[in-house]
């Protein structure tokens, strides 16, 4: 966009460098040991001038691109501790043939999709597509209520519920 007269768009004019508060000592100690040439993520490095932070480098690019869908079978996977189930959506590879085929030679990748999210978003079916096509296996766990998945009882989602992905792990290894 450099060589352009104007690139046709805006760009925002926020300086690259990594930004926090100085007057925390655990984070400007954890900066002061980060090479800059580590951490900095300008137009010189690539970086494009009107993505400026993390959120958007992940965010946009998924929201005008489109992924394809993916072929998932669907699992439930018990809870012991409070007797609810989470679905668990695994992707299998394909075989030379077309069909599914787990390779135990392989990595097995437990995705969690984040606070609203699920199998279907663009962002997780992105990295399900690029880890089938190494031939892993994916699977991912669809926290309690999202993705209009049935909970039983009282226990509806939490962010903080480290059991469902505890029982998740169990059952997957």
């Amino acid at each position: 966009l450099r060589h352009l007269p104007h690139p046709g768009i805006d760009t925002p004019t926020i300086d690259a460098g990594t930004y926090h508060s100085r007057s925390n000592e655990f984070i400007s100690d954890v900066i002061s040991g980060w090479p800059e040439e580590a951490r900095a993520y300008g137009a010189e490095s690539g970086a494009t001038p009107y993505l400026v932070s993390g959120d958007h480098r992940t965010g946009i690019p998924f929201l005008v691109n489109s992924v394809p869908d993916q072929e998932y079978v669907r699992v439930w996977c018990p809870n012991e501790f409070d007797g609810e189930q989470v679905a668990l959506d695994v992707a299998f590879p394909y075989s030379t043939d077309g069909e599914f085929e787990h390779d135990a030679t392989r990595p097995v990748l437990l995705v969690l999709h984040g606070l609203n999210g699920g199998s279907f978003e663009e962002y997780v079916k992105d990295l399900v597509m690029r880890e089938r096509a190494k031939g892993s296996t994916v699977i991912v766990l669809i926290a309690r209520g999202m993705m209009d998945t049935a909970v039983r009882g009282w226990n509806i989602f939490h962010g903080a519920r480290t059991g469902d992905v505890d029982a998740a792990a169990r059952a997957v290894r």
